[in-house]
């Protein structure tokens, strides 16, 4: 009897090592690496492990690993370069995709589509229209088509420089070129037209979708979402019906969704009886439950209420592991208290913002300093406090600081006492 004896592919090999390094390290999945026969350590395998060291924010090891791809001259290297592009417009360090760039021309390496598509991203998130047609144009001249993608980027950039009517054929383009028969091409074209509040298309696109997939809880959640943003709010309670009824209550996010359709649009009491409904859920909160709920408490102005979910939140961070009080929710609260220039609970926020291992950077500054100035009361050795954080005044805290100041000094001269000096 003749045993078969299974052999393992490059591709095998890169899917049990993209396993190791998720469940176990990167290290272990560079070791397995070596472990892998010669011929076999191909650039798919080599691809698996330089995405595994940046998702896991190893971008000197990623470096490396790119060099040494380079060196062993194992073929098409731009999917590398491709995610570590992506990595450094993640991280917000537009210089650094630029060298980037250069360093591709000037190695050789040719870009693609999906290259492109992450500079033309760039250039839509600031709107810099000029920079999208030089960049569409070269695309015509190296004859590469466009994509779903290309199109839903473009239309974005329209939209964030004001030009509506030049997002809205983009949008319609997306529908004639091929591919867009995808569930993720329909997600793009539902969330696009409720960015241009078309409340038709919305439906359209939504009919269009339930024609050629069996629909998923995540799409109920989406349409909901997007007609929120269209302000069709009871759809959007008609569409989250829909999804329970053909689902159930499968996880806590499809509530998330409709309670944050609730609060944009003010319907408070809507939002108590939903928030009612899921606390009878058999699910463990979360940060995301508790963060709506702060949120909606923080819009009704019920401190109390609002105070006592952070601490349960924080309670809840030490029986479930990762989960602590989202950042935002920290700052919702310190805003309030903001507002209403209660000084004392501001600090208390600060203080278990910093022991949640937040940053205490310009934003949770500038909401501490409204409290002050909302108080009439100055707080001392503010800007000491702000430095030894890494954080950096702007010329509009520092005009709030100098009104504290002035109010200081009117007082003073009221009542001719130094106590109100500082």
């Amino acid at each position: 009897m003749t045993e078969n004896v299974f052999e393992m592919s490059d591709v095998d090999h890169s899917i049990y090592l993209d396993l190791v390094a998720k469940v176990d390290c990167c290290k272990k999945a560079s070791q397995y690496l070596l472990r892998i026969p010669k011929q076999l350590q191909s650039n798919v395998v080599y691809s698996v492990l330089f995405a595994a060291y940046l998702e896991h924010g190893k971008e000197s090891s990623a470096k490396r690993l790119l060099l040494q791809v380079r060196a062993l001259d194992l073929g098409d290297q731009i999917f590398l370069f491709n995610q570590l592009l992506a990595f450094y417009k993640g991280k917000g360090r537009i210089s650094e995709v630029a060298n980037l760039l250069k360093e591709m021309e000037d190695t050789g390496v040719q870009a693609n589509l999906s290259t492109y598509n992450i500079i033309l991203d760039l250039r839509a998130r600031k709107g810099d229209i000029s920079g999208m047609r030089k960049l569409w144009k070269h695309l015509e001249e190296v004859k590469i088509a466009p994509d779903a993608a290309s199109y839903a980027l473009l239309a974005k950039g329209y939209m964030k420089a004001g030009l509506w009517d030049r997002a809205c054929r983009a949008v319609k383009e997306i529908e004639t070129i091929p591919f867009s028969r995808k569930r993720v091409v329909y997600r793009w074209l539902l969330k696009l037209h409720a960015q241009l509040n078309r409340a038709d298309d919305l439906e359209r696109i939504w009919n269009m979708l339930k024609d050629v997939s069996k629909l998923s809880i995540d799409d109920y959640s989406i349409m909901v979402e997007c007609l929120g943003k269209a302000d069709e709010v009871e759809r959007a309670e008609e569409i989250f019906k829909e999804g329970v009824h053909s689902f159930g209550i499968k996880r806590l996010h499809q509530y998330h969704t409709l309670i944050s359709v609730l609060l944009d649009h003010g319907r408070m009491e809507k939002v108590e009886a939903l928030v009612k409904e899921m606390m009878r859920c058999p699910f463990n909160l979360g940060s995301a439950t508790y963060h709506q709920l702060i949120e909606l408490y923080a819009k009704s102005g019920d401190q109390e209420k609002a105070m006592q979910t952070l601490q349960k939140a924080q309670n809840a961070s030490k029986i479930f592991s990762g989960q602590k009080p989202w950042y935002i929710s920290y700052l919702t609260l310190l805003e309030m208290f903001g507002r209403k220039g209660d000084i004392e609970r501001a600090e208390l926020i600060v203080r278990d913002l910093k022991h949640s291992g937040y940053p205490c950077g310009f934003r949770i500054y500038n909401a501490l300093l409204m409290a002050y100035v909302k108080a009439r009361k100055m707080p001392h050795g503010f800007l000491d406090r702000m430095r030894a954080d890494g954080a950096i005044p702007n010329s509009q805290m520092r005009k709030e600081l100098n009104k504290v100041m002035d109010n200081r000094r009117e007082l003073y001269q009221m009542n001719g006492a130094r106590r109100y000096l500082f």
